[in-house]
């Protein structure tokens, strides 16, 4: 039986993970307006401009794997309980004990029932329960996306995008504010659908010629947009950074849009080595989004006797230096654990 190639899916979550880790290594300089140099902070700003796809990515992955699929509910929250709410507990009591070790943070029971309830057992936890709530919704857009004609689903997504990017765009720019309201799952549905909706579309050359003009321009805007921002306000601010923002939307399903062109006319076989590696970091991109933010601490606070940080080093290439690095420490944690019976569970 010939085996199915997922090249194009497991490059795009090696990819977003990736740009994860570049976000939050540019981060450290990018908050840092006017105590580094110009020239400093615009270089972090290209490669964190250039990396807020991650997220976006990640979430249209998401979609296009798992709104296809013919599960009963059972077995759909079954998997989903084992693949993620597992994990999710496992490491936030990791996490709650990093606070207090590393940090030195007094947390009471309460405190720590509170921040398990609230996402909050670190700051990059936000995205597992977005992630949970968009499968609490899952069995019902299967069924709209089974169904729907592309069309319809073309019209759900461009009605979330508007109301998730568009109308907080015009609310900035002019004052006019409407009433529509949206919680965190749910304004991450027209990604969703969009992976889908993508998944399901022939990619011709002209769609990636546009694709690949898209990616430039709305990448390049991006850059600028939050570099004359910063600039009008005098501290960092995300206004074009954000997840929502039309800008970081166009760019995302552009390279989505690339990736999934690139892989499909390439001549890479499933069984190939590359399809190898990439499928093992692919399976490890969880575990990795989970603990990579542990080696940046690290090496930001001077934990090894030296600081590692794009501050003190020129972040034209102290960020792709460190965020390297740091992927292959926490890529090849993740394998170990992934080795070890029972605890290979977490990952």
């Amino acid at each position: 039986m010939k085996k199915e190639n997922f090249l194009w899916a497991d490059t795009i979550r090696v990819f977003a993970c990736i740009a994860v880790i570049f976000i939050h290594v540019s981060d450290i300089s990018i908050r840092k307006y006017g105590q580094i140099s110009s020239l400093w902070w615009h270089t972090s700003n290209i490669y964190l401009s250039l990396s807020r796809i991650a997220v976006p990515l990640f979430v249209m992955l998401s979609g296009a794997l798992i709104l296809e699929k013919k599960e009963t509910l059972k077995q759909f929250f079954t998997k989903r309980f084992r693949r993620v709410l597992v994990p999710f507990l496992f490491w936030s009591v990791i996490f709650i004990l990093y606070r207090i070790s590393y940090h030195n943070e007094h947390l009471t029971i309460s405190d720590i029932i509170d921040k398990i309830i609230k996402g909050t057992p670190y700051f990059h936890f936000w995205y597992i329960y977005m992630i949970l709530g968009l499968y609490l919704f899952t069995p019902v857009l299967r069924i709209f996306a089974a169904n729907a004609t592309r069309k319809e689903q073309l019209y759900l997504i461009l009605t979330a995008f508007t109301i998730n990017s568009v109308l907080p765009a015009l609310e900035t720019f002019t004052g006019f504010k409407t009433g529509i309201w949206t919680v965190n799952f749910q304004s991450y549905i027209d990604y969703f659908l969009l992976g889908y909706f993508l998944k399901n579309t022939k990619i011709t050359r002209k769609i990636f010629n546009i694709s690949v003009i898209a990616a430039l321009l709305s990448g390049i805007f991006t850059i600028i947009g939050t570099a004359v921002t910063v600039k009008m306000k005098g501290r960092y601010d995300e206004l074009f950074l954000g997840y929502h923002s039309w800008n970081v939307f166009i760019e995302a399903t552009a390279v989505f849009i690339i990736i999934k062109y690139l892989s499909d006319k390439s001549h890479i076989k499933a069984d190939s080595k590359i399809s190898e590696i990439l499928s093992i970091l692919s399976a490890s991109s969880f575990g990795i989004y989970i603990i990579h933010i542990i080696p940046i601490e690290i090496f930001k606070n001077k934990t090894l006797g030296i600081t590692i940080s794009p501050i003190v080093m020129n972040p034209l290439y102290s960020i792709p230096l460190i965020s390297l690095i740091v992927f292959i420490i926490c890529a090849s944690i993740i394998y170990l654990i992934r080795k070890i019976p029972y605890l290979k569970e977490t990952v």
